[in-house]
């Protein structure tokens, strides 16, 4: 017999939480990459780095059927750092 709809959105619920908590994890992760990168003259966007993340990704998923979903994740997850990046740095070009 399949599994309850309730049960299965609690198990979504769950997997949900743990996302939310690796994201946060990950975005304070890039606070520190561009504080490197002010610091030794980097731009935000690195594209080689970029590519090879994403070829890194899209090997870490079995399912071959789920590979570009999880690409097209991470692609929006590293735009999202880039974004914050780009922020933390124009905060700190503004002249009060």
């Amino acid at each position: 017999m399949s599994q309850d709809i309730r049960e299965i959105r609690k198990e979504i619920d769950r997997i949900d939480t743990s996302i939310a908590s690796l994201f946060e994890e990950r975005m304070h992760l890039m606070d520190s990459v561009r504080e490197y990168k002010i610091t030794n003259g980097l731009p935000v966007l690195d594209s080689e780095r970029e590519e090879q993340v994403l070829a890194e990704c899209a090997d870490r998923i079995v399912d071959p059927e789920l590979r570009p979903y999880f690409v097209r994740l991470q692609e929006k997850i590293m735009e999202l750092g880039r974004d914050r990046q780009n922020q933390l740095e124009a905060e700190n070009h503004i002249d009060i």
